[in-house]
């Protein structure tokens, strides 16, 4: 169980919704 990476998605849908979105990134 990995908090940094729980962080790290949280980022990155952070950036994704300011616009970043480019192309969908495969996180599962």
């Amino acid at each position: 169980f990995s908090l940094g990476i729980d962080l790290g998605m949280a980022r990155t849908g952070l950036a994704l919704s300011k616009g970043l979105s480019v192309r969908p990134r495969p996180y599962s």
